[in-house]
């Protein structure tokens, strides 16, 4: 009789942690779309900026003279990356999604999102300074004046753009992380 119980002990137990095992990975799982989901729409909203902006600038190179054609061409210039950047990011997140996670893998991915983010807010400010630090040698050179104005303007509304889109996007995985992190912690 003492193995009888012994043995539906031991099954009971079964099930209950697999059952638990079970809901702890659904709740890893829908974290984890949710973040994937963030991650799509961001890429798609960077590479949409950048098409916009190439759509729109690529004619007005070639109607415009002096600093405002070279404004143009940095825009299309620098829209081509982050095209590029976002098509990758968007199929990146494509491929790795429904994948299962475990916490720790969890915990890393979602604070890693968050570094990048932090991480292109500084990327951001050195833009701007650089095109700031363009507009001040544009005065004090005679040759290529229109150039590095034109360059440093655009440097200085690009990585304005990418400021308030990476502090966006920061903000968003930062919020995320801190309404749904803790319940998943509280499951163990």
């Amino acid at each position: 009789m003492r193995k009888g119980f012994f043995a539906l002990v031991l099954a009971a137990e079964s099930i209950f942690f697999t059952a638990a095992a079970q809901t702890m990975q659904e709740a890893l799982d829908r974290f984890n779309a949710r973040r994937e989901i963030i991650s799509k729409k961001g890429m798609l909203a960077l590479g949409g900026m950048a098409a916009v902006q190439i759509a729109a600038c690529t004619p007005l190179i070639f109607v415009t003279r002096n600093q405002w054609s070279y404004f143009h061409q940095m825009n299309v210039y620098w829209n081509v990356v982050n095209l590029g950047i976002a098509t990758a990011g968007y199929l990146g997140t494509r491929k790795s999604s429904g994948r299962s996670h475990s916490l720790y893998e969890t915990f890393e991915k979602q604070k890693a999102s968050e570094r990048i983010y932090l991480f292109n807010t500084g990327l951001d400010l050195a833009y701007m300074t650089t095109g700031a630090l363009l507009n001040t040698l544009s005065y004090r050179v005679n040759k290529a004046q229109d150039l590095l104005k034109g360059f440093g303007n655009a440097l200085l509304l690009q990585g304005g753009i990418l400021l308030a889109f990476d502090v966006v996007m920061y903000r968003v995985y930062k919020n995320h992380g801190k309404k749904n992190l803790p319940a998943l912690f509280e499951r163990l």
